[in-house]
């Protein structure tokens, strides 16, 4: 019983002794006026207690404002790098030595904290000789891989397939550093190898074209199955006097002008060349060309750096053109009526089939297909309530392939009738009829199934 009395007096003095210590906490001096020392990048930061997680707040506050710093010496350091050649704004390039350097801020140290019941401060600060000797080491292999990597493209021949990679791989080594000294003898020559990588870079579309063989503009029938063969080849020009081919070579395919079909994209062979086959033509512009580039979404997709991919997406590399001729298949007409060959009739056909976007030709030697119309008529009966003759028309079309003799499509119109005075005109009669039946109903569903299909 005598214990008890002992413990709340004791209890009641270790409250007291806490609660003069917490009155008598002393305001470090840096909450009232940041510090500033030469050797360290610091910040001071100020939080609301009331808001969730605000040490971390904090501390991330701090973080971002040691960059700023960073950054406005950043600024003061790129004085060698040559923004105009490659494209990139200085800002940019600020911003992403800030965000490559910020791995390096958890060296970053709580130099001192102080809190009241709303309001936390927290003093944070970076060594900057530690974090330059850091980026420096860091920078130094970066140049080391980086020569290398420019070594192998400047070495590449009709390999620059892979040599192309390995000079934007030496640029993305390179580009976190451009703050700091760039300057390196490379081929004997004092060179910043930053500038020397974009120099290199922006050069390419100049030196590699692809370019069509074919001297001639080939002449093509539209709306047909083609197997048009279009050799293209990939040229290196390394230097004035050495113009190799480039094997194994991404290229993509479009129309520059007009409608088709062809492969999208394709991959050169040993010999540096690559066949594309035109598969069809299905617009009637008389004018048309295929372009063929070098596909740079197949290097783009090796670039991690964003920087790096901003100036390879900026590069333009200029297509290859190859105009084509486009003309409308060519039809040529066999016509017979009742076994004769010449008919006034014979023209409304012709007519029809270019109202159907086909060429005539009275050559059959010249023609894509052969339309073969056969009429023949047929005696009726003498109909006496009308005091008429009835004849009947029976007509047999066939279309042709002009080239193999195949026939595509063959249809019958039977039965046509007609009515006259007499039986001979009758007769005579069921040719119009028989011709209009044919220009009518058949010709259209044969033209648009069988040739422009």
């Amino acid at each position: 019983m005598s214990s008890s009395p002992h413990r709340f007096w004791l209890a009641l003095c270790l409250a007291m002794l806490l609660s003069s210590c917490a009155t008598a906490k002393k305001v470090p001096d840096w909450v009232n006026s940041e510090p500033f020392d030469p050797l360290y990048y610091s910040s001071v930061v100020k939080v609301s207690t009331k808001q969730a997680g605000y040490q971390q707040l904090a501390m991330d506050t701090a973080f971002k404002n040691i960059s700023m710093q960073i950054s406005v010496q950043v600024d003061a350091q790129l004085s060698s790098v040559d923004t105009e050649l490659s494209g990139v704004p200085l800002s940019e390039i600020t911003t992403n030595i800030q965000t490559s350097s910020r791995n390096l801020l958890q060296d970053v140290e709580l130099v001192g904290v102080y809190q009241t019941k709303t309001e936390y401060w927290a003093y944070f600060r970076l060594n900057k000789q530690n974090y330059q000797q850091q980026r420096q080491q860091l920078k130094n292999r970066a140049v080391e891989l980086a020569l290398q990597q420019l070594a192998d493209f400047d070495s590449s021949t009709t390999d620059l397939v892979t040599g192309i990679p390995q000079l934007l791989h030496a640029l993305e080594g390179v580009v976190d550093y451009l703050d700091l000294d760039l300057q390196v003898t490379y081929q004997n020559k004092p060179v910043n190898l930053y500038n020397e990588i974009v120099r290199k870079v922006k050069q390419l579309p100049l030196q590699v074209k692809p370019a069509f063989e074919l001297a001639e503009t080939p002449q093509v029938v539209a709306m047909q199955q083609l197997d048009l063969r279009l050799p293209v080849t990939v040229y290196y020009h390394k230097t004035e006097s050495q113009v190799l081919t480039c094997r194994d070579f991404p290229l993509r395919f479009s129309f520059a002008r007009g409608q088709g079909k062809l492969p999208a994209t394709g991959f050169t062979a040993a010999n540096g060349s690559y066949t594309l086959i035109l598969e069809r033509i299905s617009s009637f512009e008389p004018n048309q060309s295929i372009s063929a580039q070098i596909n740079k979404d197949h290097f783009s997709a090796q670039i991690v750096h964003p920087l790096v991919k901003k100036i390879w997406d900026n590069l333009s590399f200029s297509p290859a053109l190859i105009s084509l001729q486009v003309v409308k298949p060519k039809i040529y007409l066999e016509y017979s009526f009742d076994g004769k060959q010449e008919s006034n009739h014979k023209r409304l056909i012709l007519d029809r089939l270019i109202e159907l976007d086909l060429e005539t030709t009275t050559d059959a030697a010249r023609a894509d297909f052969i339309l073969s119309v056969d009429i023949t008529s047929q005696p009726g009966s003498y109909i006496s309530v009308l005091d008429v003759y009835s004849a009947f028309g029976n007509a047999h079309v066939s279309l042709i392939h002009a080239h193999t003799k195949q026939i595509v499509a063959s249809e019958s119109l039977l039965k046509i009738k007609s009515n006259a005075s007499s039986m001979q005109v009758a007769e005579l009669n069921t040719e119009v009829r028989t011709v209009r039946a044919i220009c009518d109903e058949l010709l259209y569903r044969m033209v648009s199934s069988y040739i422009m299909n």
